[in-house]
């Protein structure tokens, strides 16, 4: 099965959403004591294997204010910092999606935000 993107396009979005899962891990994973992670390969393929790194990710976490941040950590990192005059600190792409269409017309972007997920996230 697969997205209306087709079956090459799931598999380079779910491979970019596992590397940043990755690498998420491997910070989280970093101790004294600990200074590197096994990374996604330690995971199944495919979805299930997300899924087991989302887990391992959250169980990490001290708190639920921690899981969080982290997810967003991820979340962010998979948008590009394009185009340029984003503020310090903020992703240019989602900075400038909040400025040109969240804050003036809210009702529209939550439809633009469900229709772009349900073109690139169907994996």
């Amino acid at each position: 099965m697969s997205g209306p993107l087709g079956k090459a396009a799931d598999e380079l979005l779910m491979a970019r959403f596992r590397t940043k899962l990755a690498k998420e891990l491997e910070l989280g994973a970093r101790s004294p004591s600990s200074n590197s992670y096994a990374g996604s390969t330690a995971f199944p393929a495919g979805y299930s294997g997300l899924i087991g790194m989302i887990r391992q990710m959250h169980g990490r976490a001290p708190s639920q204010a921690a899981a969080a941040a982290s997810s967003r950590r991820t979340l962010r990192s998979l948008f590009p910092d394009w185009p340029p005059g984003a503020p310090a600190g903020e992703v240019g792409l989602l900075w400038w999606f909040g400025v040109l269409f969240a804050a003036p017309f809210p009702t529209f972007s939550a439809r633009l935000n469900a229709w772009v997920t349900w073109w690139a996230a169907q994996w």
